[in-house]
């Protein structure tokens, strides 16, 4: 933690001395991935030659989240070879890795990066793209500057199946991070999902315990349940309104 809070510091102060160690940090394999890719996240702008050093090295590395910041720092570094490696990312690299030079492209203002996403755009449309990668295509798409790409998404959604409630989330079934839902079902004030939900023995109790719900439901109840919370409530988890025989009203659950 401390070695990870000082890689992020060296970034903020841009401290040039620290590059060599920076560099180290990164080629250490002993290491913890979150400090390696600290220390990564902590080079550029300090010495172009020790943060090749450093890209090169974890391009080649056996960790997936090492890898993915490398090709997206080569890439924001505009380097004359930043498209083909996230192109070789869309070709070979793991899921995880293919949603991240999709999430890159999409920040990326040039000819190239758009020609890029083109080309997914009318795989896209042709029904060819898989399943875990189509949300994160969907979203580079609408990121993206580029009107054509606006217009290619607009054919997309309008192709959607009018009479499916659920045809706007579908791609949501999918793919996705862990990480990111745990943080947010964990973190977001404005989700709430912890005040009513409990998984491991963790949250509130107003909802159904989730734990091992993923193995009790199938994707689309589960989409479901998030996209219109009203349509199918657990059992035992009704809300209830009794009026007694004096007048008085309460609402709640059972």
């Amino acid at each position: 933690r401390g070695r990870n809070a000082a890689a992020r510091a060296v970034n903020r102060l841009a401290l040039a001395e620290a590059a060599p160690a920076l560099l180290e940090l990164v080629r250490d394999t002993r290491l913890n991935e979150a400090v390696r890719v600290a220390a990564l996240k902590g080079l550029p702008g300090l010495d172009q030659g020790h943060l090749t050093d450093a890209l090169k090295l974890a391009a080649a590395d056996t960790s997936e989240l090492l890898r993915k910041e490398a090709t997206r720092l080569a890439a924001q570094g505009q380097s004359s070879d930043a498209i083909e490696q996230l192109a070789a990312a869309l070709e070979g690299g793991t899921v995880a890795e293919k949603q991240s030079a999709l999430a890159t492209l999409a920040t990326l203002n040039s000819p190239a990066a758009e020609e890029t996403l083109s080309q997914w755009s009318d795989e896209l449309l042709a029904g060819k793209v898989p399943p875990a990668l189509q949300l994160d295509l969907l979203e580079a798409l609408a990121a993206h500057p580029s009107a054509y790409l606006k217009e290619q998404l607009a054919k997309y959604e309008a192709a959607r199946p009018k009479d499916d409630p659920l045809a706007g989330f579908r791609e949501c079934l999918h793919g996705g991070d862990a990480k990111a839902g745990r943080q947010i079902f964990f973190g977001r004030p404005d989700a709430a999902c912890l005040r009513c939900h409990k998984i491991n023995g963790e949250g509130g109790e107003i909802g159904p315990d989730l734990t091992g719900v993923g193995a009790r439901q199938k994707r689309e109840y589960l989409l479901e349940s998030m996209v219109y919370p009203n349509r199918q409530i657990a059992a035992g988890f009704d809300n209830l309104l009794v009026q007694t025989k004096s007048g008085a009203a309460y609402a709640g659950v059972l």
